[in-house]
C-alpha cells in the first residue's frame, strides 16, 4: 500500500493481517507494500491529561491513546460499476462517493474520506440499505445511527466527564469500535431530530462536518481534542426544508427517488442472491416465480422495503416448510 520513499522514520503503520505497529525502517524491502499507515486522533498532551487511566466503560477508549490505521480507498472504477450494477437509481450518489475515491487516492498518506454527503428522498428508496452496501464495498467499518426521535447533543457529543454516565462523542466511540481512524458513520433520518432543552443535534454536528475545525474536535468527555476530520460522514432524510442553512452549507444532498420499474426488475436476481446468501438457501429459484410476484408487490404501491421484505419471507420458506398441513416442520 506503500512506497517506502513516502515513510518518515519516525512514522508508524500497521502491518497487514497483524494490528501490531511497526516502523518503516523496521521491515525488509519485500514487506513495505504490505503496510497500512496509521495516524494518531489525539496528541501526547492526552496521556498527560490522564487520558489512558480513566475508567470509560474499562478502557474500552484507550484504542484511542494508540495510533489507528487508516483504511485506503479502493478502485474508483470497482466501486462504480458495483453500485450501478445494484442501485442504478442512484446514479448521482454512486458518482459522488467513486468520485471520493479518485481524490483520496491523491492524498499523502492515502486514506479514504467521503466529503459529508446527504441522501434526501422519500422512506422505502433504498438509502439505508445503499449506505450499507456501499460501505460493504467499501471494506471499511460502518456504523449506522437512528437518528429519529433524538433530541439534544448527547448521543453526538457525548457528555461531559464527570458526570456518572459520561461516554465520549459518537465519532470517537465508533474509531474506537472500529479500531480505525476513517470509518463511515451513517446518521439515518435526521430530518426527523428535536431541538430541545438539551440542545439540537443537528447544531452538534457542524464542526465534525467541516474538515477544518473536525481537526481538532474539543470533545467533552475525553477532554482532549481529537481529530475527526477523517471520517465520512453519510446523512438520510425524507426532507431537508427543517434543516437550517449552516447544516446544508457543510455537506453535498443528492436526490434519491424510487427506482423504476426496469431498473427494480434489473436489479432483482441481485438482491435476491444477497438475502439467499444471509439466509444460506442454495437456490432462490426454487421459489415459485420469486421475481414476478416481488414485482407485483412493488408495481401495486409498495416500496424498496416493502418488496424486499416479501421477498425475505419467501426466501425464508425454502428453509423449512410443514411436512403436511399442520405435520411437523422439515428441513429442506
Amino acid at each position: 500500500m506503500m512506497d517506502r520513499s513516502l515513510l518518515g522514520p519516525g512514522d508508524e503503520f500497521t502491518f497487514s493481517g497483524s494490528g501490531s505497529q511497526v516502523r518503516p525502517n523496521d521491515l525488509p524491502d519485500e514487506l513495505v507494500g504490505q503496510i497500512t499507515p496509521s495516524v494518531r486522533v489525539v496528541g501526547d498532551r492526552a496521556a498527560a491529561l490522564g487520558l489512558g487511566s480513566r475508567d470509560f466503560e474499562g478502557g474500552r477508549f484507550d484504542t484511542l491513546l494508540q495510533s489507528l490505521p487508516i483504511i485506503p480507498a479502493p478502485d474508483p472504477d470497482l466501486v462504480y460499476e458495483t453500485l450501478m450494477d445494484e442501485f442504478p437509481w442512484m446514479e448521482e450518489a454512486n458518482e459522488a462517493v467513486a468520485m471520493a475515491c479518485a481524490v483520496s487516492d491523491r492524498r499523502d498518506p492515502k486514506y479514504l474520506r467521503i466529503p459529508p454527503l446527504m441522501l434526501v428522498g422519500p422512506s422505502g428508496a433504498g438509502k439505508s440499505r445503499w449506505s450499507r452496501r456501499m460501505a460493504e464495498v467499501m471494506d471499511i467499518h460502518y456504523h449506522r445511527e437512528n437518528m429519529a426521535g433524538v433530541y439534544g447533543t448527547m448521543e453526538i457529543s457525548g457528555s461531559a466527564y464527570g458526570w456518572k454516565d459520561a461516554r465520549p462523542s459518537l465519532p470517537a466511540v465508533v474509531m474506537a469500535a472500529g479500531m480505525i481512524a476513517n470509518p463511515i458513520i451513517l446518521l439515518d433520518e435526521i430530518d426527523k431530530t428535536a431541538a430541545e432543552s438539551a440542545g439540537d443535534p443537528v447544531e452538534a454536528l457542524l464542526p465534525m462536518l467541516e474538515e477544518e475545525t473536525a481537526r481538532s474536535y474539543s470533545d467533552p468527555c475525553l477532554m482532549v481534542p481529537v481529530d475527526l476530520s477523517m471520517i465520512s460522514f453519510l446523512l438520510t432524510a425524507n426532507s431537508e426544508s427543517s434543516l437550517g442553512t449552516p447544516f446544508m452549507d457543510r455537506l453535498k444532498m443528492v436526490r434519491a427517488m424510487k427506482p423504476t420499474v426496469a431498473q427494480f426488475e434489473r436489479t432483482l436476481p441481485t438482491m435476491f442472491d444477497g438475502i439467499a446468501a444471509r439466509l444460506k438457501v442454495d437456490n432462490w429459484n426454487e421459489a415459485d416465480d420469486l421475481l414476478g410476484r416481488t414485482l407485483r408487490v412493488y408495481l401495486n404501491g409498495g416500496s424498496l422495503r416493502s418488496a424486499l421484505a416479501f421477498a425475505e419471507q419467501e426466501i425464508s420458506a425454502l428453509v423449512w416448510r410443514p411436512k403436511r398441513p399442520g405435520g411437523h416442520l422439515k428441513l429442506i
